[in-house]
């Protein structure tokens, strides 16, 4: 085996280890040592995966460079996979950096186009179809391309458990809880020797005991499996996953008092700020402290504590008598006024740029329950 092919190995193993700055790295040393004896189509080929490896990682800026620079030096003789793989790669980077529909749509109907006269992967258009779906709110269309996507698939381009963890996400935004158990009770069958399949599996348990509303215990314990799983992992992403459920499932805690106490779990997990994230993250962390301070309110109000991204239905239930001073209580109403509208104003511009509303609407929900409680408190 040639040096520039043992440190794509090496590579790939890192890569399904989820190691993947150890994995760009391989790659791109793979691509370096392909360069020297000028085999320009395995220079391409790695230059793909090290892009792959890079985008994991959320450097989207540095997956750009390499994306480009692969595409500008493709060798007429480049393998058709790495070629669809580099085309396939555009269209994450788009979704997460500047997720405007027209361009999305153009860059999925280039695929298709390419699809046509070349040999393609057969699952993968269905599921960048139900990625865009779903980005737009669009959860039963988004589920239907997972099926298509899932039905399809023919070993080669994404993988398996990828299909699945989209088909989770939309069962879970409708509610659905027999089918995300149906589609979880598949993952046996998905790409076992990679760690993101496990990933996936404790990330869509924990969202699942939430939904159902599990014992707070037993979401203690699924919330510690899958911090230890994800911890293997180097994207910034996943850390922000984890977080973000730390906090909610933390402020489900009524043994340890107001959320706005220094002392309280889910104000240290607040505080940790991991470096890059995609837009959808910026998002997802602007609405996480807008229910942090929502929870903050309803503790000052006597309310009882809730999952914001999976309520239960039925009236707000009262825990007690306002428990904090008026000047504290009119503070913690502005407090939660003004995460409110530094949350919406990231979910316009996501909704503006994507042309739909979904993200909007979930904000104002909250931001109702806040003037809700601010008149019931002020009364």
């Amino acid at each position: 085996m040639s040096r520039h092919a043992s440190l794509y190995e090496d590579g790939l193993e890192a890569y399904k280890a989820s190691r993947c700055r150890e994995a760009a790295l391989l790659f791109r040393a793979a691509a370096s040592a392909a360069l020297e004896v000028d085999d320009r189509k395995s220079w391409f080929k790695y230059m793909v995966w090290a892009e792959a490896a890079t985008e994991e990682m959320d450097d989207y800026s540095a997956a750009m460079s390499l994306l480009i620079d692969a595409r500008t030096g493709q060798p007429e003789d480049a393998d058709e996979y790495e070629q669809w793989i580099c085309r396939k790669r555009l269209f994450g980077l788009v979704l997460a950096t500047h997720p405007k529909l027209e361009r999305l749509t153009q860059v999925l109907h280039d695929l298709s186009e390419y699809a046509k006269t070349h040999t393609t992967p057969a699952a993968d258009i269905p599921k960048l179809e139900g990625e865009l779906q779903y980005a737009r709110g669009n959860w039963s269309a988004a589920l239907e391309r997972c099926e298509a996507a899932w039905s399809l698939h023919d070993g080669e381009g994404y993988l398996k458990s990828t299909i699945v963890s989209l088909a989770l996400d939309c069962c879970l935004r409708m509610r659905r809880a027999d089918s995300a158990e149906d589609w979880l009770s598949t993952l046996s069958e998905c790409n076992t020797e990679w760690a993101y399949t496990s990933e996936i599996e404790a990330r869509a348990r924990l969202m699942l005991g939430r939904l159902t509303q599990r014992p707070y215990a037993d979401l203690v314990s699924l919330l510690r499996t899958y911090a230890d799983r994800e911890s293997v992992s180097e994207s910034q992403t996943g850390r922000h996953s984890v977080r973000d459920a730390t906090v909610r499932v933390e402020l489900l805690d009524q043994s340890v008092g107001d959320p706005a106490s220094p002392y309280h779990p889910a104000r240290a997990s607040m505080d940790r700020v991991y470096g890059r994230a995609d837009v959808n993250s910026y998002y997802r962390r602007r609405l996480l402290l807008l229910d942090y301070r929502l929870a903050s309110l309803r503790f000052a109000g006597g309310v009882s504590p809730r999952d914001d991204q999976f309520p239960s239905a039925g009236v707000m239930s009262r825990a007690g008598s306002i428990r904090v001073s008026a000047d504290e209580l009119t503070l913690r109403i502005a407090k939660a006024r003004s995460a409110g509208n530094w949350a919406f104003a990231k979910a316009r511009e996501l909704d503006g740029l994507l042309e739909c509303g979904w993200r909007q609407l979930e904000v104002v929900e909250r931001k109702q329950e806040i003037e809700r409680i601010a008149r019931e408190s002020t009364s």
